[in-house]
């Protein structure tokens, strides 16, 4: 039927809804809404704000819900058949389930593209709109539809896109990917515009619709792509639709999307801990496009979020039990016991079996407990914030990481938490693991390193206690910390000081005699010191 054709509201709607049905097939059936078809302008006005933005598009699709909404009387007035435009349209936008896939994807293929734009940042969604367009477009074309380039061979005819030089790189780069022609063949191209179009070709030849290579291929796109986008022609990267324009998360998401946006953007080694250096910083730019709200809460978030990871939750066991814990790593003999063997440890560290040579066991110590109730340490927290530890709210600390793990794995033992420099910052006693996080956030660049003997001392009606001190620098008042050990630890019999050192402590063997627990190493393993620390004393 041609567009010049007449047909009712009632006929285009049953022309969408059958185009749509054909569409989804083609798709395999994905799980989306029923699409919200406008046949007329008072159909478009009874959308509200949802409609402003239909009225200047083909169609949209919504997230996070994947609703989509089709403007079938715009579709219907190209100079084409309708139910080639019409199916082309719903193709492409059921397409959008795919690509980006989800809220979080979008958000990060936002931000990659923002980077890449620099001072045009504020054109990332129509970056993102064209680069999702062109993969999910390619995608149906290699699946043999022809529907798609029919409606862009339309477009390109018409006089406004082939004066924009946006459209044209745009264009071109679908004729050297689907080898088909799609300009009109007067269409002249600088040498520029040629040479943008054969890149952006190259880089949709990996695959469609493989998300393992977005969030790289954006910033990639984005710089090829920016010089010809303005504010005049960025019409033309949402000429079929709108879709990667609107994004509603409510109050009751945001969290969970900041979840997942912090794990991948931490972009964690097989040991859980963050390989991103400036992780921090892009998830706070990320989690503020969503309203997450201020800079210290995003940044609460994020150590939260990762600490998450590190909590684990073991099984209870009852009280006045006799439990085993694995102390050291022996040798297993032949006379051993078969049971105590363990298999898989020594193949990963030998690499093959061999008794006596490469055969490990636990060797295991007992703990009986005669109280009614198992007691544990409470936990004190002592970080050093001076101006030679890393400044947690520009890049991952991994000690305030490992206070953050502490703190989950310790609660309800926590005593409390304190930031030190020259002087101290402290939460309440029996402080909540959100307070305790956010007195660990604290840094003070022009701060000196003095232990603060007072606050370690004080608290005696939680004892014992076991104080966590991470520190990485000489301690100006170090003789006054040893004797405050010492006294900390005649104090009770159970009272445990472990201080975590990033760099060589002078005089560490006094901090020792005085009675404290002192390990010197990196900040990643220092982290797994503390986390391995957090689990043997605080299990369930």
């Amino acid at each position: 039927m041609a567009s010049n054709d007449h047909i009712s509201d009632a006929d285009l709607e049953a022309m969408t809804l059958a185009s749509w049905q054909a569409a989804m097939r083609f798709w395999s059936n994905p799980s989306i809404p029923s699409p919200t078809i406008v046949t007329n302008i008072s159909g478009i006005q009874k959308l509200g704000e949802i409609g402003k933005t239909l009225q200047e598009e083909y169609a949209f699709m919504k997230y996070p819900e994947f609703q989509v909404y089709i403007n079938a009387q715009k579709i219907a007035s190209l100079p084409m058949d309708k139910r080639t435009a019409l199916e082309a349209i719903c193709k492409h936008e059921i397409g959008h389930r795919f690509n980006p896939y989800d809220t979080v994807t979008m958000l990060l293929l936002q931000h990659n593209a923002k980077k890449a734009l620099g001072k045009k940042s504020s054109l990332s969604h129509s970056v993102v709109n064209l680069f999702c367009d062109t993969d999910i477009n390619t995608a149906c074309v290699k699946q043999k539809d022809m529907t798609i380039p029919q409606v862009y061979k339309t477009l390109s005819g018409l006089k406004e896109q082939s004066e924009n030089p946006l459209w044209r790189v745009y264009m071109k780069s679908k004729e050297l990917l689907w080898k088909q022609s799609l300009l009109p063949t007067e269409t002249k191209m600088p040498p520029l515009e040629e040479q943008a179009a054969q890149r952006i070709a190259q880089l949709f030849t990996k695959g469609s619709l493989n998300m393992n290579n977005w969030l790289d291929d954006i910033g990639t796109y984005a710089t090829i792509i920016g010089p010809f986008l303005t504010e005049e022609t960025k019409g033309a990267a949402n000429m079929l639709d709108g879709s990667t324009t609107t994004i509603e998360i409510d109050e009751s998401e945001k969290k969970a999307v900041a979840k997942e946006i912090a794990r991948r953007i931490s972009k964690q080694g097989a040991d859980g801990i963050p390989t991103n250096p400036r992780a921090l910083e892009e998830y706070k730019e990320v989690a503020s496009s969503i309203g997450l709200g201020a800079e210290v809460l995003a940044d609460a978030w994020y150590y939260d979020t990762l600490a998450n990871n590190f909590t684990v939750a073991f099984a209870k066991q009852p009280f006045s039990a006799q439990r085993k814990m694995p102390d050291q790593l022996c040798r297993w003999n032949p006379s051993d016991a078969v049971g105590s063997l363990d298999v898989q440890h020594s193949i990963q560290t030998g690499g093959i079996l061999i008794p006596s040579l490469t055969t490990k066991r636990w060797e295991s110590a007992s703990e009986s407990y005669d109280d009614q109730k198992e007691r544990k340490p409470n936990l004190k927290i002592l970080l050093d914030s001076s101006g030679s530890m890393p400044d947690p709210t520009k890049v991952i600390s991994l000690p305030v990481l490992a206070g953050n793990v502490a703190l989950k794995h310790a609660s309800p033992y926590i005593v409390r938490v304190i930031n030190y420099w020259d002087s101290t910052q402290s939460s309440e006693r029996k402080c909540s693991v959100a307070k305790g996080q956010q007195v660990l956030l604290g840094y003070h660049p022009r701060g000196g390193t003095v232990f603060p003997i007072k606050e370690f001392l004080d608290d005696v009606a939680y004892d014992p206690q076991h104080c966590l001190i991470i520190t990485d620098t000489f301690l100006s008042n170090l003789e006054a910390t040893a004797k405050a050990i010492e006294t900390f630890k005649r104090r009770h019999t159970k009272n445990y000081v472990t201080i975590y050192a990033i760099t060589d402590i002078p005089d560490s063997e006094r901090l020792k005699q005085a009675g404290a627990t002192c390990i010197h190493d990196t900040t990643t393993n220092i982290f797994k010191h503390v986390l391995g620390e957090a689990e043997r004393i605080y299990r369930r």
